[in-house]
């Protein structure tokens, strides 16, 4: 299966047996790579090797033959999104004085969009508290298991 890491990698196992598999590595249809892979009983993390070069999309091809039986497996590294917003402040001074009003702009690319929320603040009021926001991500209701047992006998028993 494939792994949730900075570069392309899998695991792959056997259990009783050893497992020979060959490990195809693809960009844009040209083979990059090839791997003979010789598993004992076991599990074994295996990765494309070259993190240096960032080639996407890259394709595994996985192939193994096990009791007569062939398999395949494929799977699809795309390039990972980038997160960073491209953005520029227009107009932002540095300093202002007491009670004054600012006003500033923001420029993004002609193709982006984006929703934006802007927090200005005074820096020296950091000393008395810091300015931080306080964010409590939503829950799923809680609910006991009498309420559960109870649901369930109201609407078999209809009382």
């Amino acid at each position: 299966c494939p792994l949730d890491s900075t570069d392309p990698s899998f695991l792959l196992g056997t259990i009783d047996q050893p497992l020979y598999a060959l490990a195809e590595w693809y960009i844009a249809d040209s083979l990059l790579k090839k791997d003979h892979l010789v598993l004992q009983p076991g599990m074994r993390t295996f990765s494309y090797g070259d993190a240096s070069r960032n080639v996407y999309p890259l394709e595994l091809r996985l192939i193994a033959i096990r009791d007569g039986i062939f398999y395949e497996f494929r799977h699809r590294w795309e390039e990972p999104p980038g997160l960073e917003l491209v953005m520029q402040f227009v107009s932002l001074r540095k300093v202002v004085g007491p009670y004054s009003r600012e006003t500033f702009g923001l420029k993004l690319p002609v193709k982006e969009k984006a929703e934006v929320l802007v927090g200005i603040f005074n820096k020296s009021t950091d000393r008395f508290l810091p300015n931080s926001f306080f964010y409590q991500p939503a829950r799923a209701p809680y609910t006991p298991i009498p309420y559960v047992r109870q649901h369930f006998m109201q609407t078999t028993t209809g009382y």
